[in-house]
């Protein structure tokens, strides 16, 4: 940055995901609680001289999706509605100062989750949420209906649970995790479940039902990848299995006869939980037929126009439009 001449109007951000366990509650790696050793991890950031900060360390509760409202803030743009998290640039401002209005932030309740479902891991199926809020965590299990509660004050590591102790805080905690939780669940929906409609009309009219995910060829498409696609069109983690095993499938038949459209529609779900693809189409890319000799037999001339079959002999792309107009070019560029 310094070389490129970017340093002194640059902001530099250092975090990471998740800490790791050390046998700290029993357990090694991460992936199995919201205890401390996981969820608290370093946050240091470097503002340019011009922003007029100064150096120094703050205990306030912050979170990761505070991150991005801050850049924002700091780019001067508006912050998406919706976004989770808040600015905390009043508060990296406050640094060194003993008085300071730090815009709420020291009163913020911050919330971390944890979901290990079936999808990912056939044996586990965990979610815990948990809420901090001044001197104390409240931990959540979804599936046992368990509360843990801890002083922070005097048990930092988190080792002694005082929820039987202190059931009113427990309670007042636990309602604001609830109404946190359902503020923000977010309803799993089917992507584009009227039958047999173009997937344009889809992105004109309800983007929110299509998913994305970028494939590298090198690599292909991983297990998880599948998964999460899966899990974007249902909550049944049996159905979504199936449904991952033809997300795989397609994606090999699409690189396996070098096609430039593969596509599955409707894929339908019967009475008794099968998953069938009803409909499907393959637009397969001329560039690739040499590798495909096979193919050719597959061709269906009546499809064909003269005019296209003449260019298709002499090795041209032949694109037909209105009136007397034609394209003929190599590419098709």
């Amino acid at each position: 940055l310094e070389d490129e001449g970017f340093f002194e109007n640059t902001i530099v951000i250092l975090t990471a995901d998740h800490g790791e366990e050390f046998w700290e509650h029993n357990a090694f790696g991460h992936g199995h609680c919201l205890y401390p050793e996981v969820i608290r991890i370093p946050l240091m950031i470097y503002l340019p001289p011009s922003l007029g900060c100064v150096s120094g360390r703050l205990d306030e509760y912050v979170s990761l999706v505070d991150i991005a409202p801050t850049i924002l803030d700091y780019l001067g743009l508006p912050e998406d509605k919706g976004m989770g998290g808040r600015s905390i640039s009043k508060l990296i401002e406050s640094c060194g100062s003993d008085t300071y209005d730090d815009g709420g932030v020291s009163d913020y309740t911050v919330f971390s989750e944890f979901i290990q479902n079936r999808f990912v891991v056939e044996e586990l199926d965990i979610e815990k949420k948990g809420i901090y809020e001044g001197n104390y965590h409240l931990i959540y299990d979804f599936n046992s209906g368990e509360k843990e509660l801890y002083a922070l004050d005097s048990d930092p590591g988190e080792f002694l649970d005082i929820s039987a102790d202190d059931e009113d805080t427990t309670d007042r905690l636990y309602s604001e995790l609830m109404e946190w939780y359902e503020t923000n669940l977010q309803i799993v929906e089917e992507l584009a479940p009227q039958r047999e409609m173009e997937i344009e009309e889809v992105a004109r009219q309800t983007p929110e039902r299509i998913k994305k995910l970028s494939i590298d060829p090198f690599s292909g498409i991983f297990d998880f990848q599948a998964r999460e696609l899966a899990s974007f069109l249902t909550d049944d983690f049996q159905l979504a299995g199936r449904i991952a095993n033809f997300i795989k499938n397609l994606y090999r038949s699409f690189t396996a006869c070098d096609a430039s459209l593969a596509e599955i529609n409707p894929l339908v779900v019967t009475k008794d939980g099968q998953v069938i693809a009803l409909d499907a189409k393959i637009n397969l890319d001329d560039n690739g037929l040499y590798r495909h000799q096979d193919y050719e037999q597959l061709r269906d001339k009546s499809e064909e126009g003269p005019s296209a079959a003449d260019a298709r002999q002499m090795g041209l792309s032949y694109i037909p439009l209105e009136g007397n107009i034609a394209c003929v070019v190599n590419g098709a560029g």
